[in-house]
């Protein structure tokens, strides 16, 4: 008799299970929210069928807990994440459901290029769907380039002179909010791919080459020498990321760079016209000799160890589906992954910035997708250091050095 009524209270919360609605956690808040909502109509619409609860939780809080949160009681089904190392660390902690059943009932190779199948890949399997694609440059006052007859710089000289420029004319050539951490970190990226190159980044990465190489090191004193000119917006501290773009809306900067997220921001909350009112332009070229690497993340949604039930499969693969990639580049700014997204579904700015991703020879995820997470950590915090406090170049390379050795003893 007992084991007859624990067997029916078991099915009773499978039965219960099967028929709640998919939730889906992301960190799309605030100031990210821009096509996430957008996003989730379309698919509801499209699979009107479909229970999907889209719940956003703040954007640093999830870094840190979703670990704890996929290993807890109220787990969600689907959840949004980064790839590289950070959907890494989940796959290797065993709290996300590989989905090739997915892609095989919904021929989803044909709908991904391959840079973003091997995104969703791990271990050999694959784990989520890419929603978003986005891609990292500078974005500036179209009106102050104007009125100082500035054209984008294309290499470094022309960079620095068009920072005298901006400064000259009173204004701070560069915004950047360092809230969070992650922000500095495009300024390291950068630097380094565009003049050691994308092959030397990659074994820095991996332990393979050293922090204390003369390389790394030249990438720092370009940085240093930006700080010694006072081409930063002081207190950056003060700011995140969308307090830098704010500013740049505002008349305190003339340019910030960040990723296509931006665009969702400037035309929505702040009202300016792309092309018109703000435009881009992509991180001028140090070494000609070295591949034009671009540089952005990949937002997966991934299903968690909870979702694995028909109706998290079905909602997963709804992710995939065209008016959903396609809500989601139009609210967001970002460049839709799915490759059976037309042309003529994207902005005027979309369409340029894919135009100079394909002159680019390779792409690239941002340090803190790319690094252990432990040299990630490390890393951040130097970056933010070494901008805020200490422009030391000798010390952050130690500092970055010491965290490789912990990483890889």
């Amino acid at each position: 008799m007992l084991l007859a009524a624990v067997g029916e209270a078991q099915a009773g919360k499978e039965d219960l299970r099967a028929s709640a609605p998919v939730v889906f956690l992301h960190y799309w808040t605030d100031d990210f929210r821009t096509g996430v909502d957008a996003m989730v109509q379309a698919m509801t619409r499209q699979h009107p069928s479909l229970q999907l609860l889209a719940q956003g939780f703040e954007h640093e809080a999830f870094k840190k807990g979703i670990q704890a949160m996929l290993r807890g009681e109220g787990a969600p089904d689907i959840i949004s994440y980064w790839a590289g190392q950070r959907t890494k660390a989940l796959v290797e902690a065993d709290v996300l459901t590989p989905v090739d059943d997915v892609w095989r009932l919904h021929g989803l190779d044909e709908v991904f290029p391959p840079a973003l199948r091997e995104a969703c890949t791990y271990g050999g399997q694959r784990f989520g769907v890419p929603v978003t694609m986005h891609w990292v440059g500078f974005f500036y006052d179209k009106a102050l380039f104007d009125a100082l007859h500035l054209a984008p710089p294309r290499s470094w000289d022309e960079f620095l002179a068009v920072c005298e420029a901006i400064r000259r004319h009173g204004r701070a050539p560069v915004a950047l909010g360092l809230q969070g951490q992650w922000p500095a970190q495009y300024w390291f990226d950068f630097l380094l791919l565009r003049t050691a190159g994308p092959e030397f980044r990659t074994r820095l990465l991996n332990g393979e080459e050293s922090f204390l190489d003369p390389r790394v090191r030249r990438a720092f004193v370009l940085w240093q020498d930006l700080l010694d000119r006072e081409y930063f917006l002081p207190q950056p501290a003060l700011y995140d990321w969308a307090g830098a773009v704010k500013a740049v809306h505002g008349g305190e900067a003339g340019m910030t760079l960040m990723g296509t997220w931006v665009v969702g921001l400037l035309e929505g909350k702040l009202g300016w016209k792309a092309c018109e009112e703000f435009d881009f332009f992509a991180f001028p070229v140090v070494d000609a000799e070295v591949p034009r690497v671009n540089l952005g993340p990949v937002d997966l949604v991934a299903l968690t160890r909870r979702g694995d039930r028909p109706q998290g499969r079905a909602a997963l693969a709804a992710f995939a589906d065209v008016p959903a990639q396609q809500a989601m580049s139009r609210g967001s700014g970002a460049l839709a992954p799915s490759s059976r997204v037309p042309p003529e579904a994207y902005s005027s700015m979309q369409r340029r910035i894919l135009d100079e991703i394909r002159t680019g020879d390779t792409w690239a995820f941002a340090f803190d997708l790319n690094a252990p997470e432990r040299l990630a950590r490390a890393g951040l915090q130097a970056f933010e250091d070494f901008q805020t406090r200490r422009h030391d170049v000798d010390h952050v390379l130690r500092v970055m050095h010491q965290a490789t050795l912990q990483r890889w003893p």
